[in-house]
């Protein structure tokens, strides 16, 4: 970890300096000799110009080793904000390089993967925060340390990376299915099976069936029966008082934005997406999914209209009166969800503070 705090400790200044991208370049060429890697000896290439159509192109870094071409990197100014262009751009200089991975480094710090085929843009395959004491940073800098340093090794990483996106996608897609009641027919069909099954239950197959057609089956999720205990908890527990410091008592704490009123926590993430989507008009909806990708939330933070059902609208799981609908630069409705919690606030805290907003907190 003391290699990762040495590595991003003049990073997390820059930041709170908001340096130049020319300056940040500098010092990210010299935290580059913190992990071993020499300019002097050609290892650390400052624009490099290589031949590109009737051209050049000028990567920001290209670092080698033996004379071969290891790692690009493209530098942004520390509080920048990723767009589409730019990972566009990172992977045009990875195919001059001849390189699979890349590197951003501006707001955070990204690998990017080409899949080659008939990708268009590099795959994020992982993010770090340039925080200190950050575990993702320590796997960083142990992947890219020149003593410890192997282009297999680190492709074979973004390979498994790679397959865990897969499989997160798959299940993300499982779940959806089985939340939009793609198997509940299935699961009633099993159900009418296995009673009809059990000798203890010496009914017909036509009574099972009456008796189903009075219930109704259905997937929720966890998130589900947890919130609706709590909301009824809310609505019907007697009013009493409670011991703040008591592990289990209710997470109360609001939140305020560049000096506005304390907010509740799904106020307040409404609130900081607003302000994003009314700073940035030209974005597209991906974009600021970007900003706000869903593993940031207890499911999501944002969602487009077209894809909320009824009964999540209904239920208020999604901020949808229509003075709080947003909508996207290549015209997308989203919405911001209602569904945070002590676990999931700290990460839209960190976001907004990233972008050099106030964030304050009140019990």
């Amino acid at each position: 970890m003391e290699i990762w705090n040495e590595f991003c400790s003049y990073l997390i200044d820059c930041k709170e300096r908001d340096v130049s991208e020319e300056r940040y370049h500098e010092i990210i060429e010299s935290q580059l000799s913190v992990l071993g890697w020499k300019r002097y000896k050609g290892e650390i290439c400052h624009k490099e110009r290589i031949p590109s159509g009737h051209g050049f192109a000028e990567p920001d870094i290209v670092v080698k080793k033996d004379g071969v071409n290891q790692i690009v990197i493209e530098v942004k100014k520390p509080n920048h904000l990723q767009t589409k262009e730019e990972r566009l751009q990172l992977l045009s200089y990875m195919r001059l390089c001849t390189l699979r991975i890349g590197i951003y480094i501006g707001e955070h710090i990204e690998i990017f993967y080409d899949v080659q085929g008939d990708s268009i843009e590099p795959v994020s395959i992982y993010r770090v925060p340039i925080s200190l004491n950050e575990k993702r940073g320590q796997q960083f800098v142990e992947l890219i340390r020149r003593d410890n340093f192997d282009k297999d090794r680190f492709m074979g990483f973004c390979e498994a990376q790679l397959q865990e996106q897969k499989k997160r996608e798959s299940l993300d897609l499982l779940k959806k299915n089985l939340l939009d009641g793609r198997y509940n027919s299935f699961l009633k069909n099993s159900l009418k099976q296995k009673i009809h099954e059990d000798e203890s239950l010496p009914v017909s197959e036509e009574q099972i069936d009456d008796l189903l057609c009075k219930f109704q089956i259905k997937v929720v999720s966890e998130e589900d029966v947890i919130e609706q205990s709590e909301i009824n908890s809310t609505l019907y527990a007697p009013v009493t008082s409670y011991n703040n410091t008591n592990a289990t008592a209710r997470d109360n704490t609001r939140y305020s934005l560049d000096g506005s009123a304390f907010l509740p926590k799904g106020r307040f993430v409404l609130a900081v997406v607003s302000k994003y989507a009314r700073l940035h008009p030209d974005k597209s909806y991906n974009e600021i999914l970007a900003v706000f990708p869903d593993n940031l939330g207890v499911t999501v933070v944002i969602k487009q209209l077209n894809q909320i059902s009824p009964k999540q609208i209904k239920d208020r799981r999604f901020f949808t009166s229509p003075n709080e609908l947003l909508c996207s630069a290549d015209g997308i409705q989203y919405a911001v969800t209602t569904q945070w919690n002590i676990t999931t606030i700290p990460n839209i805290v960190n976001v907004a503070k990233s972008l050099g907003w106030d964030v304050k907190a009140s019990k």
